[in-house]
């Protein structure tokens, strides 16, 4: 038997590049990258001037800070994207106990880092690139998040 050459059968990148969808090529910026490229234009420093979207308007329950102090172990790397199974399994839990609706947590739940998030997964599977030989319309509100724009 011939022994074969390294890469002797490697087909090329050719191959293995992805074919990324029409949508994906006309993306704007991130809008951290953007914010960023914005504000290294000024001295830092100044009144500060709040431009948040919203911010919570209540204290934390007094039992919280404690509970986290005694987690702050498990606040040392990123949680699975997914979702652990005791957050997956407390959410079913508790649409079970508010909707008395029985959902299996490996299947019928899918942990966000947000709003923002989800309505972009929503978008990206349910809308088709083309319908009717054109791009479909979507309406959303204005003022928009830019992810809702991006999806």
């Amino acid at each position: 038997k011939k022994k074969k050459k390294r890469g002797e059968n490697d087909p090329g990148i050719e191959a293995v590049v992805m074919n990324f969808p029409e949508r994906f090529s006309n993306l704007p910026e991130y809008a951290f990258p953007r914010l960023r490229t914005l504000l290294d234009r000024h001295q830092p420093g100044g009144e500060v001037i709040h431009m948040t979207i919203g911010a919570p308007m209540h204290d934390f329950p007094a039992w919280v800070p404690d509970v986290i102090m005694e987690n702050a172990a498990g606040f040392q790397g990123y949680p699975p994207n997914e979702g652990s199974p005791e957050l997956r399994s407390a959410i079913t839990g508790w649409i079970e106990r508010r909707y008395g609706v029985s959902m299996d947590p490996d299947t019928n739940v899918m942990a966000l880092n947000g709003t923002r998030e989800g309505l972009y997964n929503a978008a990206m599977a349910l809308c088709p690139e083309q319908k009717n030989g054109e791009k479909p319309v979507i309406l959303c509100p204005n003022p928009f998040y830019q992810v809702y724009m991006v999806a």
